[in-house]
């Protein structure tokens, strides 16, 4: 038996009544309907709402009735709940319509600095507002031929004071970013080696006219994610492996950009194909591990078989599960990681 039991910290009140769970699948389908909603009892057939807005792929299945679980909860909770998961997907929902160029900086962001939050908003302002590919390109060039095969090295670029930033002073855009970063430093423990990265993967793409979109048209991954993908656990696997096979060269030439990075920038586009996609972060690895009693060791394709094992993904397709169990346990999300126990079967209690 699995079981979820929440108590928030010693000498406070019980959040919910324990959760008792047969199987993994029970357990992973309850956190999916918790964060997505609760599907309806029967499909009805209704004409299609036409609409010229764009929506990410994993969209469709977002019900706006919460899952009877949330009902064991206490009020409080279910309200915080409510404001976490709105929040997230609101700020997910647009991607679809978001230049490819800033979905590109997104995955130096989401590694852990202040990007998108200050830095790069400001300098283009201060380079004229140009488009982002403009952005992309006068960052891009700031490395010489040597430098944008070199390693970050805080000597070199950890600071202002450091050579680096002295010999961009006479470049293009150099003066507006230097001056940027003296109002907002990079944040973060790896903020001025994500810089680096950053400006080595707007180099990578020069042979696309420091164009993302036109890079990811020209290597053929907007064709292949264009193509649906049922829902099944055995087709999410061999999708991951084909994927893998094809773009492994094109994912490695972007510095600073991993399998899972590179799978959270794309995932909340409108492609069928997105659904496909998944990242294996500390939550999502934390959670399978406790939920299925072995360990993962970031390894994404044991990660997928792991839930497809389960029959998690005969029903949901892995950008959903991903998405699902990423709110359920983060410490930005909902945060219930410490409320799975491990049990002695390897499962939870």
């Amino acid at each position: 038996m699995l079981c979820l039991g929440f108590m928030q910290r010693q000498l406070q009140p019980r959040r919910m009544q324990p959760l008792h769970f047969a199987t993994p699948l029970e357990l992973i389908r309850s956190v999916v309907k918790m964060v997505f909603g609760e599907p309806p009892r029967t499909p009805r057939a209704r004409t299609p709402v036409q609409t010229n807005t764009l929506r990410p792929a994993w969209y469709r299945y977002l019900h706006p009735r919460p899952s009877p679980i949330w009902k064991k909860f206490t009020p409080d909770e279910r309200q915080r709940a409510k404001g976490i998961i709105e929040s997230y997907f609101a700020s997910l929902i647009d991607s679809p319509v978001q230049d490819f160029n800033l979905l590109f900086f997104r995955v130096y962001e989401q590694q852990g600095s202040n990007f998108l939050a200050n830095i790069l908003p400001t300098y283009k302002l201060k380079l004229g507002d140009p488009p982002w590919s403009t952005v992309v390109a006068t960052m891009g060039t700031f490395l010489d031929t040597q430098a944008k095969t070199l390693r970050y090295d805080r000597k070199q670029s950890g600071t202002l004071r450091r050579s680096f930033f002295r010999e961009i002073r006479t470049k293009r855009g150099g003066r507006e970013l230097i001056a940027t970063l003296k109002q907002y430093p990079p944040q973060g423990r790896n903020g001025w080696q994500l810089l680096w990265q950053m400006m080595r993967g707007c180099a990578a793409l020069e042979r696309w006219g420091f164009d993302f979109g036109c890079a990811l048209r020209e290597s053929g991954v907007i064709e292949y994610l264009g193509a649906p993908l049922p829902v099944d656990g055995n087709w999410a696997l061999a999708t991951w492996t084909d994927r893998r096979e094809r773009f492994s060269d094109f994912v490695n030439g972007l510095p600073g950009i991993g399998w899972s990075t590179f799978d959270y920038l794309l995932r909340d586009l409108q492609y069928p194909g997105c659904l496909s996609l998944f990242k294996v972060d500390s939550t999502n690895e934390a959670f399978v591990e406790k939920v299925l009693g072995h360990k993962l060791n970031g390894n994404r394709t044991k990660y997928l078989e792991g839930l497809a094992d389960t029959g998690i993904l005969d029903e949901y397709p892995p950008a959903v599960v991903n998405m699902a169990i990423y709110v359920f346990t983060s410490r930005s999300g909902l945060g219930y990681i410490q409320a799975l126990e491990g049990g002695p079967q390897g499962g939870l209690c």
